[in-house]
């Protein structure tokens, strides 16, 4: 269940890392609160509700010759690992995204695409980088694998 504090609390934190030029909202000249608007598109939960996987839409306006126009807009997307605390209500925002979509000309492209490959991968022994999570975010197996514990035990969370 997405409760809206948690996506508010998320959204906040995702436009100070927006502000501050943290991944995944590199080049610092590519992304500013001017010229961009973070969606959250979902929010998965672990089975004990302190794990979240939000997916992250940005539309962004550019600076762009092609075509004759001036101005671009485009959609870029990614998911980052969130924990939020039992006690405290606290966001730590991991940015172990294995894979980022970019330049979608489309936010319903982009977001099909990332969902995809969110939930419709078959699960791997062998992923394609480290980061790469080995099953889909809406498995079980996710949120209990080596993989995601150790996403946990960093200490190196965006702040």
């Amino acid at each position: 269940m997405v409760t809206s504090k948690d996506k508010d609390e998320i959204l906040s934190r995702l436009y100070n890392m927006l502000s501050l030029g943290k991944s995944p909202f590199v080049p610092i000249k590519a992304f500013s609160k001017s010229n961009t608007v973070i969606s959250i598109d979902s929010l998965i939960y672990s089975p004990d509700k302190t794990g979240i996987v939000a997916l992250i839409i940005t539309k962004t306006s550019r600076n762009s010759i092609e075509n004759g126009s001036l101005v671009k807009v485009v959609y870029d997307g990614n998911y980052l690992f969130v924990k939020k605390d039992s006690l405290l209500p606290y966001y730590k925002i991991y940015d172990y995204s294995s894979i980022n979509f970019v330049n979608f000309s489309s936010y319903f492209e982009l977001k099909e695409t990332l969902r995809e490959y969110c939930f419709g991968r078959r699960a791997t022994e062998d992923p394609y980088s480290n980061n790469e999570p080995r099953y889909n975010m809406d498995d079980i197996r996710f949120w209990k694998g080596d993989q995601f514990r150790k996403i946990y035990s960093d200490t190196s969370y965006i702040k």
